[in-house]
């Protein structure tokens, strides 16, 4: 959040919950249903809201205020946007094609003043709610990057390409009923969906379900005296303490 002197308003990128709810405890983060996003000017004088402003998913970026009567937020959805600070009417935005869950920051360099923000979805927020609530599909594709403005900039704003990457197919289940039943309880009971998502989603990067071409070569046998050894081992001899190497390991897919 941010401070005015100017307007005396603090400015607070909220998530509140819609109506009244009672988490499940055996739920996960599947109470995140029933929030949204919502950027407000909170008078702390009056202890009141001055203005807000629904955004269209529950988690967003930080807040910057400046002297010029602004403020500047990023959005889940890729939208910047300058706001008046006094009343809340949105006087700027630019689609940025990528999620924003950073702040903004201000400088100046040979008396202009430029606003800089970081894009792209990441940071620690990931882990503690559905990837639906702080992106949408197109904005959590966008790439990671570093943005400027300024007044009377002429350079054209690089629009990313919407590439959507393949999604392996998941493999077949072999499990019986009862025992998926028990890991679904399981797994939302310790919260997993925090980092790997109710709903297929992942907040966290995860691993795909593609198989992996990883193959792991044996552990050398050791003579008597720790020497890795090719020959067959011998009565009495042991694995070397190493770890097992891995042959043909791609980077993993990301979801």
């Amino acid at each position: 959040m941010s401070y005015s002197s100017l307007s005396g308003l603090v400015y607070i990128p909220a998530t509140d919950r819609q109506s009244p709810m009672q988490a499940d405890p055996d739920g996960g983060n599947e109470w995140m249903n029933g929030s949204q996003g919502r950027l407000i000017a909170w008078d702390p004088a009056s202890q009141s809201t001055r203005w807000s402003v629904e955004e269209p998913i529950a988690t967003n970026g930080g807040v910057l205020s400046t002297a010029g009567n602004l403020v500047f937020q990023g959005q889940g959805t890729g939208e910047f946007a300058a706001y008046t600070a006094d009343t809340g009417t949105k006087v700027w935005s630019i689609k940025t094609g990528s999620a924003i869950d950073s702040v903004p920051v201000t400088y100046s360099v040979n008396g202009e003043q430029y606003v800089l923000t970081p894009v792209g979805w990441g940071s620690g927020s990931r882990l503690f709610a559905p990837a639906w609530t702080m992106a949408t599909p197109e904005s959590k594709r966008g790439p990671a990057r570093l943005l400027a403005f300024k007044l009377g900039a002429t350079t054209p704003f690089p629009t990313p390409p919407d590439i959507v990457p393949p999604v392996p197919k998941p493999p077949p289940q072999t499990a019986s009923s009862e025992t998926i039943q028990e890991g679904k309880h399981i797994y939302r009971k310790f919260v997993c969906d925090g980092c790997h998502s109710p709903r297929s989603t992942a907040a966290a990067p995860g691993y795909s379900t593609a198989p992996s071409p990883i193959s792991a070569t044996p552990r050398p046998k050791c003579t008597s005296n720790g020497t890795p050894s090719s020959s067959p081992a011998p009565t009495g001899t042991k694995e070397c303490p190493a770890s097992p190497i891995l042959q043909n390991s791609p980077s993993p897919t990301r979801k």
